[in-house]
């Protein structure tokens, strides 16, 4: 490791010897040099060699395209959810009618149930979207016969005939939206009436008279209300569902400009899209993740976790709860089955960098014990793990630094003895993540630093109990990274 940062700081000091004062910029990545600029002031990309390694040439890239969401700070959620905590612990219960609605509580269970099922959901835009593009549909036998002007006209007549049914199947009638307008001027404050707007918002999307950027606008405002509400008043398995649907709705619908975007680009100067097409690619790689989600939200349909929301005092409660008061009724359900969906939950916000803070607050309020210190270690490390992931994308100066980050702060959680501090698969996770950032190190460095080495081989063989063939591939790795530097691990 001490090779690493020697080549991290040459580098620094031959950036910082070339860097001048009209190279500084605040879209620039930290320690870059190099950049070229037009007269209108837009980046022109510029290659330039890298200290240290002769011949190896490091293109420097375009900031990341704005609209794709790896950053934590995208949909700047932020938690105003004080009085709303202050209200649940009892002090404003006398006076509710002054904060509150002057309609009552809220819209009764059945009219919920009712007014979800006229709306629907957004996973019938998925089948739409299949039907439009005619991945359903039998393949015609085709001729060799080119089409005259009178059958290409024919074709996408039926084609755009055949999207608007798809449409009109998967988009409400008009009346549900006046009905929602009506309960919402009813019920201001009712937080499924936001939700199943933002549904009705998100299939508008779909329509083939917008353009792409209508539809990632709209996608994103339902994204942002939807994450607002989750994080600050309404956490239930019904709207974590939406939010996650919209999400993954929201990047399917930037890969399309993307993709224009790049065919309309110079290849010379292609790299950073392709850069951040790749970017968008990984995160969609996350939605693996939905699908828990959903099988979830359709288990307790039935139950009150649709409903009703955990707050941070129901989280805080759970966790505190001693393993015989597991059947004991917390919020919205027993302390057990609440357990299960917050570790659920914040391995889902955990990976995903927009909704990451959702997860921070949920961390926020986890008591001081081990199995709470050892979520909220995952939730940090994942984030970092994808900041690493990014800047390994974008060529960035900072990623020895970054991948030396997430290492020491793995190592610090488990420590040197393994058989105290690894005991389930939520601590053997850390053990994972240690050995990949000294398999990422061996790719910067051609030598590394023996202990860190035998530690990373140590914590892949330990986690082989928990992740077998995850842990297998790494042990062996970890043993050639040895063999290559000529150490013998024990």
């Amino acid at each position: 490791m001490s090779d690493l940062r020697k080549k991290s700081s040459g580098r620094q000091s031959a950036r910082g010897a070339q860097a001048g004062a009209k190279s500084k910029t605040a879209d620039r990545q930290p320690g870059q040099n190099g950049q070229v600029r037009r007269a209108n002031g837009t980046a022109v990309q510029s290659t330039t060699k890298a200290s240290g390694q002769t011949g190896i040439i490091v293109q420097e890239l375009k900031p990341i395209n704005r609209s794709i969401p790896f950053k934590r700070n995208f949909l700047g959620l932020s938690d105003s959810a004080g009085r709303r905590t202050v209200e649940e612990q009892g002090f404003f219960k006398k006076a509710r009618g002054l904060f509150g609605s002057t309609k009552g509580k809220g819209l009764s269970k059945e009219e919920i149930i009712k007014l979800r099922q006229a709306v629907g959901d957004l996973k019938e835009i998925s089948e739409a979207a299949d039907v439009a593009e005619g991945k359903n549909a039998p393949q015609e036998k085709k001729s060799d016969r080119p089409k005259t002007k009178k059958e290409l006209l024919e074709a996408k007549r039926k084609a755009l005939g055949d999207q608007s049914k798809s449409e009109k199947k998967s988009n409400p009638s008009v009346g549900i939206r006046i009905e929602l307008e009506k309960w919402k001027k009813a019920y201001p404050n009712e937080p499924n009436l936001i939700l199943l707007s933002a549904i009705l918002t998100a299939k508008d999307s779909v329509s083939i008279h917008r353009s792409a950027s209508d539809r990632i606008n709209s996608l994103y405002s339902a994204l942002h209300s939807v994450a607002t509400m989750v994080m600050n008043e309404y956490m239930t398995t019904y709207s974590v569902d939406v939010l996650c649907d919209i999400y993954f709705l929201y990047l399917e619908a930037l890969k399309p400009k993307l993709m224009e975007r790049l065919k309309a680009t110079k290849a010379s100067e292609s790299q950073s899209i392709r850069r951040d097409i790749h970017l968008l690619n990984v995160l969609l790689e996350h939605k693996r993740l939905k699908k828990g989600i959903s099988n979830i939200a359709k288990k307790l349909d039935g139950f009150g976790y649709p409903y009703q929301h955990m707050s941070p005092i129901h989280v805080a409660k759970t966790f505190q709860a001693a393993a015989e008061e597991s059947d004991t009724r917390i919020g919205p359900g027993t302390a057990k089955l609440n357990k299960f969906l917050i570790r659920i939950y914040l391995n889902v916000f955990s990976q995903i960098p927009a909704l990451m803070p959702i997860g921070k607050k949920i961390c926020d309020v986890l008591p001081n014990n081990r199995h709470s210190r050892a979520l909220i270690a995952n939730v940090n490390i994942e984030n970092a793990v994808m900041n690493m992931k990014v800047a390994k994308m974008s060529q960035s100066m900072d990623l020895p630094k970054l991948i030396t980050a997430v290492y020491s702060y793995g190592k610090s959680f488990i420590g040197n003895n393994f058989a105290e501090t690894v005991t389930s698969p939520l601590e053997a996770k850390i053990l994972i993540k240690i050995a990949q950032m000294v398999e990422e190190m061996a790719l910067l460095s051609p030598k590394l630093d023996p202990a860190v080495i035998t530690y990373a081989y140590n914590c892949s063989t330990i986690a082989l109990h928990f992740y077998k063939d995850e842990a297998e591939v790494l042990t062996r790795r970890i043993s050639d990274i040895a063999a290559r530097q000529r150490l013998t691990l024990r």
